[in-house]
C-alpha cells in the first residue's frame, strides 16, 4: 500500500499528525510534534536516533505537500527543478550517515526499506507490498554499466529474498576461464588477533559459482582472502593469483524446508591484530565441468556464440562476527509485554476490528539491545481441532508497535501477538521462544 499521509491539526498550534500505513494489514505509526518541539527536543539532548526518525517523517510530509502544490500550479520543467532542489535540502538536513561500523559484527541483507514481499532466513512471511525506511540495511557500492557489461550486479526485488524485501543478483554471461569480481563494501572494520565467522547465503544456477573475497590491510601489507564452497572452480582459473589465501565454506542446514532455494554457508577466517577489513567483494565464475553433478547437468543451457555461458546467482546476506560472540536471546519470561489503547469496532455481524499499541521491555533493562523486532499475530479458533493461523504484521525498530484495524472473524476466540527479536549480527530468535502478548476476544468489550 505504501505510505498514506493523514494531516490533522490547526494552524495556530502548528501541530501535525502524520499517520503512515505500512502494508495492507494497516500497521501504522503516529507522530504528533510541532517544529518548535523538535528543536527543543534536540536542545535537551534526546537520543539522536529518535531525532533523525522525526526528521525523516517531517521531510516526507513536507515533500508530499510541496509536490501536491507544484502539480496544481507549475509546469513540468519548473516542477522537476523544484523537486531536485527540495531533495538537495533534505539531504543536507539529514547530515552524513556513517557508511559502515568500525567494529564487528557486520551485517547486511541489502534491504532498501521497501519491497513486494518479506522473507526471514529464506522463508517468505508476507507477500504484501511494503515501505519502511527504518528497515534499510547497509547498501553495496554497485556500479551502473548500462548494457555494456556482459555480467551485471543489481538489487533484485522480483525474486524471493533471503531476508527483508530484496537480494543482490549477478546475471549475464561469462567465459569459462574468467573470474568476475565487484566490490560491495569499502570500509575500515577493526580486526583482532583471532578468527572470525563469515556467514552468507547463495541461490545459484547449477553452473554458477559464487564466493566472497575479504581485503585485509595493515600498515605493512595487504592480503585478499577468497571464501567459497567450490574452491577448485576458482583456483584453476588464470586470475587465481589475485588471492593470497583460499578458505572453504561449508554448507549449513536450511532454516526451513520452504527456503526458496537459498543455501547458507559458513566459513572461519583467521585474522591478525593490526589489520582492518577494508573491502568485501563478490566473486563469480563458472563451475568446472567435473564439479557439476549428472542430475544438474541437464539444466545447464548451451554456450553462446562468443564462447561465453549464462551465469545467474544471487547473494542474500553477509554476516561477519567474532568467533566467540554467541548471541543470547532472552527467554519469553524475561520480557514484559503490554497492550494499551485497545479499541474494538464492529464492521458486520461476522467481523470486528481491533486497534492497539503493543509494547515490550526486558525486566532487566541493562541487558543487550536488539536491532529490530518482527511482529506476528496468531488467531486461535473456537474449534479445538483447527490450527491457529500466523500472520506477519510488520517490523519495529523501537520497543513499540501500533496495530490499526486488524480484522478478526467471529470464529476467532483469541489473539496472540509474537515479538521476534533480531540481534546485531542478523540472527533471529526462534519463534517458539519469543515473548508474547495474549488478547482474549470472548471477553473483550465492543
Amino acid at each position: 500500500m505504501g505510505c498514506l499521509p493523514t494531516i490533522l491539526g490547526r494552524k495556530k498550534t502548528r501541530r501535525i499528525q502524520l499517520q503512515l500505513l505500512e502494508t495492507g494489514n494497516m500497521m501504522s505509526t503516529w507522530v504528533l510534534m510541532s517544529l518548535d518541539e523538535i528543536v527543543s527536543a534536540a536542545a535537551n539532548g534526546l537520543q539522536m536516533l529518535r531525532l533523525i526518525y522525526l526528521r525523516k517523517l517531517m521531510s516526507q510530509l513536507l515533500y508530499l505537500l510541496l509536490d501536491g502544490y507544484m502539480k496544481l500550479s507549475n509546469p513540468l520543467t519548473l516542477r522537476m527543478h523544484k523537486i531536485g532542489s527540495w531533495w538537495a535540502l533534505v539531504e543536507k538536513s539529514w547530515g552524513v550517515l556513517q557508511s559502515y561500523p568500525k567494529q564487528l559484527p557486520f551485517y547486511t541483507d541489502f534491504d532498501q526499506g521497501h519491497g513486494y514481499q518479506v522473507s526471514v532466513e529464506g522463508q517468505q512471511v508476507s507477500s504484501d507490498p511494503w515501505n519502511n525506511i527504518s528497515r534499510q540495511s547497509f547498501q553495496p557500492m554497485l556500479k551502473y554499466t548500462g548494457d555494456q557489461a556482459h555480467l551485471q550486479a543489481f538489487i533484485n526485488f522480483k525474486d524471493g529474498p533471503y531476508s527483508g524485501g530484496n537480494c543482490m543478483t549477478i546475471k549475464g554471461s561469462l567465459r569459462q576461464n574468467i573470474i568476475f569480481s565487484e566490490q560491495l563494501f569499502n570500509g575500515g572494520l577493526g580486526m583482532e588477533d583471532r578468527s572470525v565467522h563469515l556467514f552468507y547465503s547463495v541461490r545459484a544456477d547449477a553452473s554458477s559459482a559464487l564466493g566472497l573475497s575479504l581485503d585485509l590491510s595493515s600498515n605493512e601489507q595487504s592480503i585478499s582472502i577468497l571464501v567459497a564452497e567450490d574452491i577448485a572452480s576458482f583456483t584453476r582459473k588464470k586470475q587465481n593469483h589475485k588471492y593470497g589465501t583460499y578458505v572453504k565454506a561449508d554448507k549449513m542446514e536450511p532454516y526451513a524446508p520452504d527456503n526458496q532455494d537459498w543455501f547458507l554457508y559458513k566459513a572461519t577466517v583467521q585474522s591478525s591484530a593490526g589489520y582492518k577489513l577494508t573491502g568485501i567483494n563478490v566473486v563469480c565464475t563458472l563451475k568446472i565441468a567435473g564439479k557439476i553433478s549428472p542430475k544438474t547437468e541437464d539444466r545447464i543451457t548451451g554456450v553462446n556464440a562468443d564462447g561465453s555461458s549464462p551465469y545467474h546467482a544471487s547473494l542474500g546476506h553477509i554476516s561477519i562476527q567474532k568467533i566467540d560472540a554467541n548471541t543470547e536471546f532472552q527467554p519469553a519470561g524475561s520480557w514484559i509485554t503490554e497492550g494499551e489503547h485497545i479499541l474494538w469496532s464492529n464492521s458486520s455481524n461476522t467481523t470486528k476490528h481491533v486497534s492497539l499499541k503493543l509494547s515490550w521491555k526486558l525486566k532487566t533493562p541493562d541487558q543487550l539491545s536488539f536491532r529490530k523486532y518482527n511482529i506476528y499475530v496468531e488467531k486461535s479458533m473456537a474449534d479445538p481441532n483447527a490450527k491457529a493461523s500466523r500472520n506477519y504484521l510488520g517490523v519495529a525498530s523501537v520497543d513499540a508497535f501500533y496495530i490499526s484495524g486488524l480484522e478478526v472473524a467471529s470464529e476467532v476466540t483469541g489473539l496472540k501477538f509474537i515479538i521476534q527479536a533480531c540481534a546485531h549480527d542478523g540472527s533471529w530468535q526462534k519463534l517458539e521462544e519469543c515473548p508474547e502478548f495474549f488478547l482474549d476476544i470472548v471477553h473483550s468489550e465492543v
